[in-house]
C-alpha cells in the first residue's frame, strides 16, 4: 500500500511524477508515480552504492533488456529503464492491489484450498518466465500483488541486476531469507528454475500461516535452510508432501513447475472469488471500477456508494481521494447536496495533486451555492 512521500523523497525522476511510496528494499525505494501520458507506474530508484559502481550501468542495461520483452497475464512488465537521470530508475506497470504480504499481515493465514489456488496461479506465472530462460530470483509475499483477476509477479529477475557485490553480513546473496534456496546460500549452485520452486514452496507455507525455516534474517534461519527439515505444521498431510518436495535441499529433488501445477491443480486458478472474504474486500477496495451512470436505479447507486466507501476506508493515498470525488458527484446527482459537499471538501483537504483541484472545481459548481471553497 502506498504511503505519503517522505520529506527527503524526490517528487519527480526524469519524466515521472511521484506521489506515493510503496516500499523499500536492498535495491532501492519503490514509488507510486505517473508517466507524462498519465499512466500509473511503479518506479524503483537505484541506491547510490549500486550506481556508483562504474560497471553497473552496463550490467543494468544488459540484464534488463530481456526483462523488457517479458509480458503475460500474471506478470507486471518492466516498462522503462532510465540511466540518464539521477537516481537511476526502473519503471514497471503499476498494479492497483495489495501485496500478499499486506493481505496476510492484515487478515492472517489463508485456508488450505486458497493456498492451493495461489500455488496454481504462481506456478503458471513462473512457467511464463522460465520458458523465456529467466528466473524470478526473489519470490516473496511482498513481490506478489493481488488483483481481481489473480495474483501477479513483480520485480522478477531484478535480483540478478543487483547481486554483484551485494552480499550481506552473513554472505547471503541478493534475495530474501528464508525464501533463498540452499544452493545459493552455500555457493554450490546458481539461481534458476529450481530456486524459484524452493521459494514458491516457502511462500505457500507462509500463506498457510507457517514459517518453514523461521521468519527473520538471522544466522539461525540460514542454518535451518541449509541443514534442517522445514516446519510444515499448518498443512494437511497431502499438501505437506507436495510442498515439502519443493523445499528439498538438492535442486534435482524438487518437482518442476508443471509437476507442481498438476499436483495443486484441483483447486483451480486463484481469482477474487476464491480469496478469503476479507482479502477479497481489500482487493476490491483498491481496484479501479466502473463509474455510475445518471440513469442507474437506487439499488445500483447504493452498490456504487458502498464500493467507493470501501475504497475510502482502505486509505490508499491516490484511490481514496478519487473515491471521495466520485462520492461527491454521486450524492450531488442524487440530490444529497450537503453529503456531496462533505465528500468533496474531504477530497480537497487531501492535497492530492490531481483529485484535490478537481474536488475544489466541483465544489464551485454545486447547485444552490453550497460550496465553501472560493
Amino acid at each position: 500500500m502506498s504511503v505519503r512521500l517522505y520529506p527527503e523523497d524526490p517528487r519527480r525522476v526524469g519524466p515521472y511524477e511521484l506521489y506515493g511510496r510503496l516500499g523499500d528494499g536492498r535495491m532501492g525505494a519503490l514509488f507510486h508515480g505517473r508517466s507524462a501520458d498519465g499512466r500509473q507506474v511503479a518506479l524503483r530508484t537505484v541506491r547510490p552504492e549500486f550506481s556508483a559502481d562504474p560497471l553497473f550501468p552496463e550490467r543494468l542495461a544488459r540484464e534488463t533488456s530481456a526483462l523488457r520483452r517479458i509480458d503475460g497475464p500474471l506478470l507486471a512488465p518492466l516498462l522503462d529503464v532510465r540511466l540518464d537521470v539521477d537516481p537511476f530508475c526502473l519503471v514497471s506497470a503499476y498494479l492497483p492491489g495489495p501485496s500478499l504480504a499486506e493481505a496476510l499481515g492484515r487478515h492472517g493465514p489463508w485456508p488450505e484450498e486458497t493456498v492451493r489456488s495461489l500455488g496454481v496461479s504462481l506456478a503458471q506465472g513462473l512457467v511464463n518466465l522460465h520458458d523465456r530462460g529467466l528466473a524470478h530470483r526473489d519470490l516473496t509475499p511482498k513481490n506478489v500483488v493481488l488483483t481481481g483477476d489473480g495474483p501477479h509477479l513483480v520485480d522478477f529477475g531484478l535480483a540478478g541486476v543487483f547481486d554483484a557485490g551485494s552480499q550481506s553480513a552473513f554472505g547471503v546473496p541478493m534475495g530474501t531469507l528464508p525464501f533463498l534456496p540452499p544452493e545459493l546460500l552455500s555457493g554450490k549452485g546458481g539461481p534458476g528454475a529450481a530456486g524459484d520452486v524452493f521459494a514458491l514452496g516457502a511462500l505457500l507455507v507462509h500463506a498457510a500461516g507457517g514459517s518453514p525455516f523461521g521468519a527473520d534474517r538471522s544466522s539461525a534461519v540460514l542454518r535451518r535452510v541449509l541443514h534442517e527439515d522445514p516446519a510444515l505444521a499448518p498443512l494437511s498431510r497431502p499438501l505437506r508432501a507436495v510442498i515439502g518436495a519443493c523445499l528439498a535441499k538438492e535442486p534435482a529433488d524438487r518437482p518442476n513447475l508443471r509437476e507442481l501445477h498438476t499436483a495443486l491443480a484441483s483447486a483451480g486458478r486463484l481469482t477474487q472469488r476464491r480469496l478469503p472474504e476479507k482479502v477479497a474486500e481489500l482487493v476490491l477496495s483498491r481496484a479501479p471500477g466502473p463509474r455510475p451512470d445518471p440513469s442507474d436505479g437506487p439499488e445500483r447507486l447504493a452498490a456504487f456508494r458502498h464500493r467507493y466507501e470501501q475504497v475510502v476506508a482502505a486509505g490508499h493515498p491516490d484511490e481514496a481521494p478519487r473515491a471521495m470525488v466520485e462520492l461527491g458527484a454521486l450524492e450531488a446527482r442524487a440530490g444529497n447536496l450537503d453529503t456531496a459537499t462533505g465528500w468533496l471538501e474531504r477530497a480537497a483537504a487531501t492535497g492530492h495533486p490531481h483529485h484535490a483541484p478537481l474536488a475544489r472545481e466541483r465544489l464551485r459548481h454545486l447547485p444552490g451555492g453550497r460550496h465553501r471553497h472560493p
